[in-house]
């Protein structure tokens, strides 16, 4: 009997020593704070596709981020502080020309993806964002309505250049 404890205790030793070593306990974290590995993991959890999905909303994020960093701040200062001004010419500014770019069909996915990822990318930071102030006992909502408010935005943006 008293080396079936020492066995059993030399095994649990092992274990635990096994465990400290194991990387893969690492790389997946913690329980993050607005729900359990076993509410992630599915199992009757409203945000179970949220969760699913969270590397497209985070390549969203991303380009969303690189649209409204790098490209939408020169396209409002063209439009709002450059044209007002008389920076341009004339013929730079008229409503034929810009008419002209915004329904090239270049021109139009420019547009819809500028305005689109915006969208995804403050849908996806304002999810984030009622998490961190203690929202996570509504993220279905959040979740749900902040996504889908950037859905119909990119929906509206889509049929709003296509009629251009």
């Amino acid at each position: 009997m008293g080396g079936r404890e020492n066995s059993a205790g030399a095994a649990r030793d092992r274990a635990r020593s096994a465990g400290a070593r194991d990387l893969g306990r690492a790389l997946r974290g913690p329980v993050r704070a607005h729900g359990t590995r076993a509410a992630v993991a599915g199992g009757g959890d409203p945000v179970k596709w949220i969760h699913r999905l969270e590397p497209l909303w985070w390549l969203l994020f991303g380009a969303g981020g690189f649209a409204a960093a790098l490209l939408l701040p020169g396209f409002l200062f063209g439009v709002t502080i450059a044209a007002p001004q008389s920076w341009f010419s004339e013929y730079a500014i008229s409503y034929q020309r810009m008419h002209g770019l915004a329904a090239n069909p270049l021109g139009r996915l420019l547009l819809v993806a500028l305005i689109s990822l915006t969208f995804w990318h403050s849908a996806h930071h304002l999810r984030h964002l009622a998490l961190d102030l203690g929202l996570g006992h509504i993220q279905a909502a959040v979740s749900y309505g902040l996504y889908g408010l950037a859905l119909l935005g990119t929906l509206l943006t889509i049929s709003v250049v296509a009629a251009l």
